[in-house]
């Protein structure tokens, strides 16, 4: 009897046991690679970013061969523009690009060329990739990636979307970047500003100047059949290592290739013609790579790696003594020291030109610091307390100001 009862108790506690394992293995599921959706992606840590422009047309090699790229390489998949030659038709892009970046399809991010819109209302290129390209009418839209926020624009018809300043795209981009306080920001489009063949487009200048009022990092284009890199500059061309810029041209896809012109586009830093291959991008917290992969059999490659923009700007730019003049590319006003040239994107009045005087105590400036606002914005950032000025880097949260980094003999401690 004795032994009976044992083996049941045993029998019972086996049964506990098993149960509670397999309880346990359904707390944690395993997940499911999925397509990187719209903000789907958010979080920390580094995340890639790989793809071209110029991609597929049938009867070349050169699109089979950068998806082979791809299949060794995971993250997030863009294509740049002119993904489906020469016209983007329902057929162009269900063979040349289907049957070889298709079979990426689920994880890419598309942005349209000039060439999708040969086809009526560039139906063949929405019709293809559906959600992920947007809304017809716009075919521009944003996405979070890790701690980057990704902008993806629509240069391909000045005459259905068009660029200018007061069109609906560019207040989109405004009011998008306004929405988004990441800490970097990246967009891609088809159509590049600079590039050392022809001169630069002026319907693309007025995204550059949104972009660059906005703090953005980093701009991928194609349209040209070649790879080149610029160092950070303004919308203007001129060299801003502390605020500017970075672009890359990326219309390596396979389908074309394009030469150079005879004189390299100042700031251009790296340029290869005739190399087809992938620009795989490595975006990180604090910084982010660069690395251009070719196809099998070229040795041509571009590696590299930046900071934040703001980092850079915060670096080299320093408050100044007395009143607070021009910092380099802009300030960020922190208490009532007249009218703002304009606001940037999280909402601060940012002056650009101007002189700002110097002014006493007042309640903002302190709401401004009790309310730890200090670390919230981009580049330089200084709060006024009594008359001491502080400057406190942006990637160093959870602070309204540091702690004083010298003497001005008429404020007394101030800020770098």
């Amino acid at each position: 009897m004795n032994r009976l009862l044992v083996g049941l108790l045993s029998f019972a506690v086996l049964i506990v046991m098993t149960t509670c394992r397999d309880d346990q293995s359904f707390r944690v599921p395993t997940a499911v690679s999925g397509p990187p959706a719209a903000d789907l992606a958010a979080g920390t840590g580094p995340v890639t970013l790989v793809g071209a422009g110029n991609i597929a047309k049938c009867g070349q090699v050169g699109a089979a061969a950068t998806a082979n790229l791809l299949d060794a390489i995971p993250g997030t998949v863009f294509a740049a523009g002119d993904n489906a030659y020469d016209n983007g038709t329902p057929t162009q892009y269900a063979t040349c690009y289907g049957l070889t970046w298709g079979r990426h399809r689920a994880r890419t991010q598309p942005a349209p060329g000039d060439l999708d819109y040969k086809t009526a209302n560039a139906s063949g290129y929405f019709g293809y990739f559906g959600a992920a390209a947007g809304d017809p009418k716009q075919g521009y839209h944003s996405y979070d990636l890790g701690s980057w926020h990704i902008v993806v624009l629509n240069s391909g018809s000045p005459q259905l979307v068009p660029t200018t300043a007061t069109s609906a795209q560019v207040q989109w981009l405004k009011a998008d970047l306004a929405a988004h306080p990441a800490h970097c920001t990246l967009a891609y489009w088809d159509y590049p500003l600079f590039e050392s063949k022809d001169n630069p487009n002026p319907n693309i200048r007025p995204l550059w100047d949104a972009l660059y009022a906005g703090g953005v990092d980093v701009v991928v284009n194609a349209h040209y059949g070649f790879y080149e890199r610029f160092a950070p500059q303004s919308p203007t061309g001129a060299a801003d290592p502390a605020g500017g810029i970075r672009e890359f041209v990326v219309g390596t896809g396979g389908a074309r290739v394009d030469g150079f012109g005879g004189t390299p586009r100042p700031n251009s830093q790296v340029r290869n013609s005739g190399t087809f291959g992938v620009l795989k991008l490595t975006l990180d917290d604090g910084t982010y790579a660069w690395q251009f992969v070719p196809i099998a059999g070229k040795t041509f490659t571009d590696t590299g790696t930046d900071p934040f923009r703001q980092l850079q700007r915060s670096r080299s730019q320093r408050w100044p003594l007395g009143i607070h003049g021009q910092l380099g590319r802009r300030h960020v006003e922190h208490g009532q020291h007249g009218e703002p040239d304009r606001t940037d994107r999280r909402g601060a009045r940012v002056f650009d030109r101007g002189v700002l005087p110097r002014t006493r105590d007042s309640d903002e400036q302190r709401r401004y610091l009790r309310d730890g606002h200090g670390s919230r914005h981009r580049g330089c950032t200084a709060c006024l307390s009594g008359r001491r000025r502080y400057r406190r880097l942006h990637e160093e949260p959870g602070f309204a100001h540091g702690e004083p980094d010298g003497y001005d003999p008429r404020d007394g401690v101030r800020g770098r």
